[in-house]
């Protein structure tokens, strides 16, 4: 039987002088799901010698070119703070099959580690989110437009925010109502340190394409329409504040309140290269005792959102076809032929670096040997006051 012999785990890091290579002339065209796409080269002199270094590791080649044209893209948010809140990985083949490698980006560099395997992304999700146990909501589907959507996930933050300062205050019970300034608040508390405690962070680190922008612009348009569908109630504010009104959940979003509060949140987006195009599928998600919220944000730019509740029986199907193998199958040839172009890119990179010319080198002179010191036909050591060599007689 043939065996494969298993890739030793590797982990390296790359400036981004050193990604800076690649966007040189004449640059490498990077695809649609490339972190590269989305990373401005520095100032800085490239460092093409750097990329060199990595495509000597093993394995270190098919990273990089993975890096440079990835099939598919996965990304995933936890709101957990034993765990890193954020997660890339990248694979060559569009339906996720062979090596996966976990992408991570800072300020000054990007970290490439692996290989990892599809499974091993969904066993890791699986085994947090603990399905097994949790109960079965009420199944509801709910259609919401995108100003709905970014209002109830805002509803929702501010609802957990208050039902927490309830708790550390010691009252009963749950929070009867909002506040116009409660959710102007949350938006910009969640949209402006991008904590994955909020609904409204993840959501907006999955589709940040799709920020709505400053919560004043769309928020009353937004309200009117979560009331035309009957999930809450806005009265006038108080006579010395009358433009924050106050926001009265229905029963039905105050139950959905309820069941998100303290639950665990976590968001999953799937990024798929089809040919010209990119198929995304993108869904929020909230963890409970009491079952499973999935919020469906795939066609979001379209102006559609669309709410799940459901058991584990339902959530756990959805998010294995997420994370599953995709529909288009893996083109052997494209990884061999992106392989060979950045090779080539890094080898004309380093030889067009001029070569910097050294200095000759200066020997030191040997110390002068006093007159007479040593004989210049047999070497022998003579007396310096001597005019004949005392070994073989020759005139000095």
């Amino acid at each position: 039987m043939h065996t494969t012999k298993a890739s030793t785990p590797m982990h390296f890091s790359l400036s981004l002088t050193a990604l800076k290579t690649l966007a040189e002339a004449p640059a490498l065209n990077c695809g649609a799901l490339s972190p590269l796409a989305r990373i401005a080269p520095p100032p800085d002199t490239a460092d093409p010698a750097a990329l060199r270094e990595a495509l000597q590791q093993q394995d270190g080649g098919n990273a990089l070119a993975t890096l440079l044209e990835p099939g598919l893209l996965l990304t995933l948010v936890l709101d957990d703070p034993d765990a890193p809140a954020l997660g890339s990985w990248i694979f060559a083949s569009a339906d996720g099959s062979g090596q996966g490698w976990r992408v991570e980006v800072d300020a000054d560099a990007l970290g490439l580690g692996g290989p990892v395997a599809l499974r091993a992304v969904a066993a890791a999700l699986s085994d947090w989110l603990a399905l097994g146990g949790v109960g079965t909501l009420a199944p509801v589907r709910l259609d919401l437009n995108a100003h709905q959507c970014w209002a109830l996930l805002t509803v929702a933050d501010a609802w957990q925010g208050l039902q927490s300062l309830r708790l550390g205050l010691r009252l009963p019970g749950a929070p009867l109502a909002l506040t116009r300034a409660d959710l102007e608040l949350t938006w910009t508390q969640a949209s402006s340190t991008r904590r994955t405690g909020y609904a409204v962070a993840r959501a907006l680190l999955l589709t940040p394409d799709q920020d709505p922008g400053p919560i004043k612009d769309w928020l009353l348009v937004a309200l009117d329409a979560l009331e035309r569908a009957d999930l809450l109630v806005q009265l006038p504010g108080a006579p010395d504040q009358p433009d924050d009104s106050v926001l009265l959940p229905t029963d039905g979003l105050a139950t959905l309140c309820a069941a998100l509060a303290g639950a665990r949140g976590f968001g999953l987006l799937r990024a798929e290269a089809q040919d010209s195009s990119v198929q995304l599928a993108c869904v929020l998600g909230w963890r409970s005792p009491g079952g499973i919220a999935l919020l469906d944000l795939s066609a979001l730019a379209n102006d559609h959102a669309e709410l799940f509740l459901c058991g584990p029986e339902t959530a756990g199907p959805l998010l294995d076809h997420l994370l599953g193998p995709g529909a288009v199958p893996a083109d052997p040839g494209r990884l061999g032929a992106r392989l060979a172009e950045l090779q080539a890119k890094v080898d004309a990179s380093i030889a067009a670096v001029p070569a910097i010319a050294s200095a000759p080198t200066r020997h030191a002179a040997p110390a002068a040997t006093p007159a007479g010191r040593y004989c210049s036909q047999c070497g022998a050591e003579v007396k310096a006051a001597a005019r004949f060599c005392g070994s073989c007689g020759a005139r000095l």
